[in-house]
């Protein structure tokens, strides 16, 4: 209900479920974790950790990094589901679907189509430092279903789960992967230059698909630039969804101050 879920939280919901109402997209909000936590090769590594604080902080850490791998799962789920659906988008749940014309899934799955990619993602380029134009973001994937794309989930799944001293070869790439002992992320930026990743993968412009927030970005948001699809409000810039989403962009989230995403508690 609305007094369990943080505002900014109830305000990207509101204004994702309004764009997947509108476009005829399924829209599903997982919560509750679904892997086992943690990994058989991380049992007993924070009590190694002296002292108790620092146990503490391992076992944060450990959890926050493996919590982060529900990303991967869901993808794996959904594209190995019975209903069959040509393509599977996970978001963070602080990234909002902000183009108020056209269906940003249709779009990207068009961009696909185009390039002949099967997955679909974006860089950090509003940063706008160099390193940001070659780094993957993992709030936003967006795949086909194919046979690429449903075997790459579960080999990063895979070298997560059994980790370091693995020797399992991927399907994918044919060797050990290393890497993805940590959060999903790096696991993604340490196959990054793989030519069989690179094949099937799009990098596409933050700015445009996945845009975190600064004063620059806010103000492309307020004034419904077109060229701005996905605004993602990651770290402290949750605290400012609610105001820009409930007051300059209320008709994103399909109903007024009073609906679910922007009324009081």
């Amino acid at each position: 209900g609305r007094a369990t879920r943080p505002e900014w939280l109830r305000a990207i919901l509101a204004v994702n479920r309004n764009h997947c109402r509108r476009h005829g997209h399924a829209m599903v909000l997982r919560w509750m974790p679904t892997l086992r936590f943690p990994c058989p090769w991380q049992d007993g590594e924070c009590e190694k950790q002296k002292p108790e604080r620092e146990r503490v902080n391992c076992r944060l850490n450990m959890e926050r990094e493996n919590f982060n791998w529900e990303k991967h799962q869901m993808m794996l789920d959904y594209l190995r589901s019975p209903q069959n659906f040509t393509h599977v988008l996970m978001l963070d749940a602080d990234a909002a679907l902000v183009h108020p014309d056209h269906s940003t899934l249709m779009q990207m799955a068009g961009e696909l189509e185009a390039s002949g990619k099967d997955l679909f993602v974006s860089n950090e380029d509003w940063i706008g430092d160099v390193s940001s134009k070659k780094r993957i973001n993992g709030g936003l994937l967006f795949a086909r279903n194919t046979a690429f794309t449903r075997g790459l989930f579960e080999d990063l799944l895979d070298a997560h789960w059994y980790g370091p001293g693995s020797k399992r070869r991927s399907r994918t790439f044919g060797d050990v992967l290393g890497g993805c002992n940590s959060n999903e992320q790096l696991c993604l930026g340490s196959i990054q230059g793989r030519h069989q990743f690179v094949s099937k993968m799009l990098m596409t412009s933050g700015s445009k698909y996945n845009c975190g927030p600064n004063d620059a970005t806010m103000q492309r948001l307020r004034q419904a630039d077109p060229e701005l699809e996905v605004m993602h409000f990651m770290g402290g810039g949750k605290s400012a969804a609610p105001g820009v989403l409930c007051k300059e962009r209320i008709a994103l989230t399909g109903e007024g101050r009073k609906g679910y995403g922007c009324a009081h508690r």
